[in-house]
Parts: C-alpha cells; structure tokens; sequence
C-alpha cells in the first residue's frame, strides 16, 4: 500500500509539472528555504542611540515589512559592547545575522570579527559605519575581508531591509534558480557608499513593483506564493564576482546595474563596467544593462554598446535608476512599439495581451518577437512556465509572421485556460475564463456540493482524468459560487435568518 502511495504521489507531481501547474502552487512553496529571522546588532550605547533617534530602527523595519507586505519581520537583539556580543553569540540562540558598528567601546569591529571567527563562530558579518570617516578608516585594513559586505549608515532605517534582503537573495539564489528559474539582477557596485544609499532604493521599487505585476493571480493564496518569487538582488564589488553569478544564472539575469571602474583581477580597472557588458551582450542581447560613472567617455562608450547610462553624480540619478527599473525591467505594462520606438498598444496583464496579440501589425510582433521581449515581461511576473516555453522560440522557427502569431495566441489562450482547471480561483471579471473557471465570490465555506464540485474538478485535472476513457470527457461545468459570508449577509440583509430557522417546510 506505501509504495502504491508513493508511486501515485511520484505521478501526481509529473502530471502537474507537465501541466505547468506545480511550478506555479507546489514549487513557489519551496522557494526561500534560508530566513533571516534573529539579528543580533552589537553597538556602542551612543551608536545605538543614532540609530534609534534618527531612524526609530525597530519601529521602521517593523513598518516597512507591513507596507511592503513582507511576512516575518525578524527579531533584532542588541549588545551593548564587543564582550558581550561574543558572548551572545556563542551562547544558546541562534542569530542568522550580525551587524556590528565600528567602534564598540572595548574593542573595534575589526578585533570583534577577528575574535568571532577565531572561536569558530561563521554567522555571516556585515560592517555597518556611520559615515565616511569611518568608511576611510578601515577600507585598507586586511581583516574586513571577514565581513560579507560594509555599510554606511545614511539615517534611512531601510539600509537594515536591504542588507537582510542581500543575505537571503545570496543565500537562495542557487535554490531558487534551479528550482523555478527565479531571476536575479546583478549590481555592481564596489564604493560602500553609493551602494548604501541606492540598494534600499532598488529593494523597494523591486518588492513594491513586483506585488503590483503578481495581481493576476488565481486567488489570494497563490498571489501571496507568487510573492517568494520576487527577483533577487546580487551585489558584487569585483569583476570576477559578478561573471561568476553571470555565468551561473543568465538564463535567469532579469538586468543589469553596474558601475564602470570596479576591481578586476586584483587591480583596479577604469573599464571593467564596459568589458563586462560587452561580454554580457555577446551571449544574451535582449538583457538590460545600465552603466553608471561620472565620465563623458564612458557616456560615449555605453552609447555604442547599446546600453543605458547614468552620471553618479546627477541629482536625478535616484529618479532615473527607479524609471529605468521600471521600463526595462519588464515592472510596467507591456508597451508594444514600432521599431522606430512609438508605442501603438499596451497590455497590463495576460488577457489584455492576448487582445493585443491579435491586433498588432506583423512589423510589431516581429520587432518584440526577436528581441524576446514577451516571454521577458513573462518572466518579470513569475510565469517562469510559459516564458521558458515561448523563449526558445525563434521568429524563423515559423513560415510566416502569421504562424508565430496564432502560436502566441494559442499559448496564452491554453495556459489562461489550464491555470485555472481544478482550482477555486477569486472571481475577477477582467480574468475569468468562461469555459474552464471554477470561481467563488466571498469568503467562508463553499457548502456541501459546491465544495464536491471543487474536489472533483482538482481530481479530473490533477490526474488528466478528462479524457482517460476512449470516447468519453469528463468535465466538471464552470462555476461561481457564493461563498457562505456572501450568503449569510444577503440572509441577514433581508431579515431572513430567523424565518429560516423556524420554517418547517
């Protein structure tokens, strides 16, 4: 009986990942398997002080975890000095997580790390000055090379969210990738500074922009699993650093964000920006790149490469770097354009798409169709199935523009249809497919038979038991029910409740 169990639960998944069904509901389950949950913050009572007068530390990550809609805020435990930071730290409680500041009172961050890693304790540890005196102060010294990353604090609470984000995205890039193709965007950066003050920036247009595209979800339940699948973000402070996340993931490289003069091969290089995105595109055209520095020959150069470009020092240069996350990183509407760079149609989700899809001049469609441009906007809203299945395509794949086009058209029609087989889905009716939805109104119960139709629906699409009899389709008719709330309201509403308690008939 176990093995006849295992066997059957080997081909459930089968059939539901052939279906493309288990990437999006039992896959994004396993997504992040590595939390930052315990922080232990060591700091001097006057760092401590700053910290809490100018940002209110606690209370900001706190709320920015609410406002972004981020589950499991972690705890964040103070030490008041070196001493009792090793202490802490070798003691009973698990941290997933130090932030030490440079000075500590007994001793100085660099002692603190040397001290830590010599009692065996390898809790990953990030450096966290207060300005850029600090920042001076140890940039030459032999043992920051203990700590995974420095930080300068700007007075912006949200530097804490970015530096936890930063661990958990390394720590679960290689996971996640695999697991569903999860995509992750390279920075580099390698001045402490400019990172500090633009990184939060990036972590909250990303999360905020990201929660916006996964509104076309089936239900509420999988929009919230739709949110583990947020793009990571991959900080790298030398060349080699980042063609290693390169060469590991650029199936899965949402974009690009780097600098131009970084370290490369040990010494610092004034066009390690340009070599890497020449490198870049050579393998992957269609991935975005922006290049940022403060000179007019880099400008000149980016311009050839065809990438996008930014000076540092611009006051605009926060504005810029959100708007081109949100245009070329697939975080807006799908604008469709003329190759001449007008837009003639847009389509903010699947159904509005297909519309498009249908209607758009030849010249159109073949523009975005060699440039991978749908199943990239796929991808930036974790359909990883159906981009993965259009990506491989190629306009001469087709005898004509007229072939690529219905192939398109079916796609987007079949996985609009099949995601939403078997499974109780919100009603929307910007999204509801007449012909294959099983949709409720209203929270609480189903009842009795509706709740039935529902379990019989998930068993006929689960196990591809439609058609498993020669000459016979089973189906389960499309349906929206009314949730008991909805019910119960409507009884409330007109005074009914107590006469159908009392009636008899």
């Amino acid at each position: 009986m176990t093995d006849d169990r295992n066997n059957l639960s080997v081909e459930f998944d089968r059939l539901l990942t052939e279906r493309g069904v288990s990437p999006r509901f039992h896959e994004f389950q396993r997504l992040i398997p590595h939390r930052v949950r315990d922080i232990l913050l060591v700091a001097s009572l006057y760092d401590s002080y700053v910290f809490e007068e100018e940002g209110r530390l606690y209370e900001g990550i706190l709320s920015e975890y609410v406002d972004l809609n981020l589950s499991n805020a972690p705890n964040l435990v103070r030490a008041p000095s070196g001493k009792r930071g090793l202490e802490m730290a070798a003691g009973e409680r698990h941290f997933d997580l130090i932030i030490v500041t440079r000075s500590l009172g007994d001793m100085d961050a660099l002692t603190f790390a040397v001290r830590l890693r010599e009692a065996g304790i390898t809790t990953p540890l990030v450096l966290l000055t207060y300005d850029n005196r600090e920042l001076g102060e140890v940039q030459s010294r032999e043992e920051l090379s203990l700590f995974e990353w420095v930080f300068v604090w700007q007075g912006d609470f949200r530097i804490l969210i970015a530096i936890i984000k930063l661990l958990e995205d390394r720590l679960n890039v290689e996971h996640d990738t695999r697991a569903l193709g999860v995509q992750s965007i390279i920075v580099i950066e390698d001045n402490a500074a400019f990172y500090s003050s633009f990184l939060p920036l990036i972590y909250t247009e990303v999360i905020r922009h990201h929660q916006h595209l996964i509104s076309d979800s089936v239900n509420t339940a999988h929009r919230l699993l739709r949110m583990r699948a947020r793009p990571k973000i991959l900080l790298c402070t030398n060349y080699e650093e980042a063609m290693r996340y390169y060469r590991s993931y650029e199936d899965c490289i949402l974009g690009i964000i780097s600098d131009v003069e970084f370290p490369r091969e040990g010494k610092r290089d004034r066009q390690a920006g340009l070599r890497f995105a020449r490198e870049v595109k050579a393998s992957h055209l269609d991935v975005p790149i922006l290049l940022n520095s403060d000179n007019p020959d880099h400008e000149r150069e980016a311009r050839r490469l065809q990438v996008s470009f930014l000076y540092k020092s611009s006051p605009l240069f926060m504005h810029e770097l959100t708007r081109f996350i949100v245009q070329h990183f697939a975080f807006g509407d799908f604008v469709f354009r003329a190759p001449d760079g007008r837009a003639v149609g847009r389509a903010a989700d699947l159904r509005a798409l297909e519309e498009q899809l249908a209607i758009i001049p030849d010249e159109i469609l073949k523009h975005h169709a060699e440039r991978n441009h749908f199943s990239y906007w796929l991808k930036a809203r974790t359909e990883f199935y159906l981009a993965d299945k259009l990506r491989p395509q190629r306009v001469t794949d087709y005898k004509d523009l007229g072939e690529l086009r219905q192939h398109l058209l079916n796609s987007l029609r079949t996985f609009r249809r099949e995601r939403e087989l078997g499974l109780i889905s919100d009603f929307d009716p910007r999204t509801f497919v007449a012909e294959a939805s099983f949709s409720r109104i209203g929270g609480g119960s189903l009842g009795g038979k509706a709740r039935g139709l529902a379990f019989m629906a998930g068993l006929l699409n689960n196990f591809d038991l439609r058609h498993k009899f020669e000459n016979v389709e089973i189906t389960v008719p499309p349906a929206v029910v009314l949730g008991t709330d909805i019910f119960e309201e409507f009884m409330d509403n007109n005074d009914l409740s107590d006469f159908a308690i009392q009636v008899e008939d």
